[in-house]
């Protein structure tokens, strides 16, 4: 990569950006309070930081930064975790950008123009069953870029750009539409 990453290139690039802990959470004691009066991060979902929310928060020193993936930053992230994640990732073909901070992989692909949602294996276990060791981070969700977590730090092996969507495997696409749908029938039952 020719030029490093940072944040600030980072906010410059588009990208909306939250401060996060070294658990990986949104580090909320910096983020600003909502309607409510909770502190939240669900706002940069659709917006960034101001220059001066960003300034207080680089103040702070985070222990990391994560990105709000989704539409608004036109990127979606592939998560691959563990030997099963390095393995799909392999098979897959694709160069990851950064390396986690436990040692998986990020694979940032270029927003699709349909909604993607946020799944992890664990919590979805149709996704961990179908592809062991992804987690996908679309709509709603954030990921880890800079900075480091409890295990150690994010490193960017490759220039930041995202691949195209097409590089995905259309049985991915499928399953992540479908999911979408299974979400909306699911809310449509509800009393």
């Amino acid at each position: 990569m020719s030029t490093t990453l940072t944040p600030a290139l980072a906010l410059q690039l588009g990208w909306s950006l939250i401060p996060t802990g070294l658990d990986k959470k949104p580090a909320f004691s910096l983020l600003p309070k909502n309607d409510k009066h909770k502190r939240t991060w669900k706002p940069f979902q659709t917006r960034q930081a101001t220059p001066e929310e960003f300034s207080k928060w680089k103040r702070a020193e985070p222990a990391g930064w994560a990105i709000a993936t989704g539409a608004f930053s036109g990127r979606i992230t592939f998560d691959f975790d563990g030997e099963t994640g390095r393995a799909r990732m392999e098979e897959w073909g694709i160069q990851p950008h950064p390396r986690t901070g436990s040692g998986g992989f990020h694979w940032d692909v270029v927003y699709p123009n349909f909604y993607v949602p946020t799944l992890n294996g664990k919590a979805k276990t149709s996704l961990g069953e179908r592809f062991p060791g992804l987690d996908v981070k679309g709509d709603g969700g954030y990921v880890i870029a800079f900075g480091r977590n409890e295990n150690g730090p994010y490193v960017w092996l490759r220039d930041p750009e995202p691949d195209s969507p097409d590089m995905v495997p259309p049985e991915v696409w499928e399953y992540l539409r479908n999911s979408r749908t299974e979400e909306a029938a699911a809310v449509a039952e509800e009393p």
